[in-house]
């Protein structure tokens, strides 16, 4: 899957998740784009099973 389609398919239930524990919607804004840059860093680390959360 490509970024476009994850972004495609993801963005709008990231953002409002993002939302509502923000309650500001600039914020929300930059954090979801945040989530793809960082899942495009990671991308191969996340495909082999070797992320994490913390």
């Amino acid at each position: 899957m490509t970024i476009e389609e994850l972004f495609y398919l993801h963005n709008q239930t990231i953002f409002k998740y993002l939302y509502y524990l923000l309650n500001d919607e600039k914020l929300a804004e930059d954090f979801t784009q945040e989530t793809f840059a960082l899942y495009l860093k990671y991308q191969q680390t996340i495909k082999e099973g070797g992320a994490r959360l913390v």
